[in-house]
């Protein structure tokens, strides 16, 4: 996550993971670069409580050595089953989860220096913007904090 949190309320509105699979990074040396084909990407919300509904959603990058092709999400599905998308212990995820779906390609370039920066991008919505830092995975669990019904942010649950 990105930038300061100081300004977010710190009212709970329910939790979170999120898991984006990248074909592996290999290892993080400096002008490596990856393409992957985005028919395999996907990203799932287990929550309680969702505050909002995303929608319009698109990935936004923040990052020079990061270049998105064929960012908007095709569809959204809301559905009160289908645990075994998700990956880790959901046993306190058992109420409505959001599976996001992309087709098509997105090419990411990857540059990575030892006094560079985590890279991240966002994953955006007319509701609001969620930032997620960019690793092999791009797998992580957030809570979510909101200061109103129609904007909320994830940050790193720990």
């Amino acid at each position: 996550i990105s930038g300061s949190d100081s300004f977010w309320p710190s009212q709970r509105c329910g939790r979170a993971k999120v898991e984006i699979l990248f074909p592996p990074f290999f290892d993080n040396q400096p002008n490596r670069s990856i393409k992957f084909d985005a028919s395999t990407f996907n990203v799932t919300f287990a929550m309680n409580d969702l505050p909002y509904t995303p929608s319009n959603l698109s990935l936004i990058s923040h990052d020079a050595h990061i270049t998105l092709q064929n960012t908007s999400i095709h569809f959204m599905e809301i559905s009160a089953s289908g645990k075994s998308q998700i990956i880790g212990d959901v046993k306190e995820l058992n109420d409505t989860f959001i599976a996001l779906g992309y087709s098509g390609y997105i090419g990411v370039n990857i540059a990575v220096g030892k006094n560079s920066s985590q890279p991240y991008i966002d994953l955006e919505s007319e509701s609001g913007s969620i930032s997620l830092n960019l690793n092999d995975t791009f797998a992580g669990e957030y809570e979510i904090f909101s200061k109103s019904q129609s904007y909320a942010r994830m940050k790193p649950f720990l």
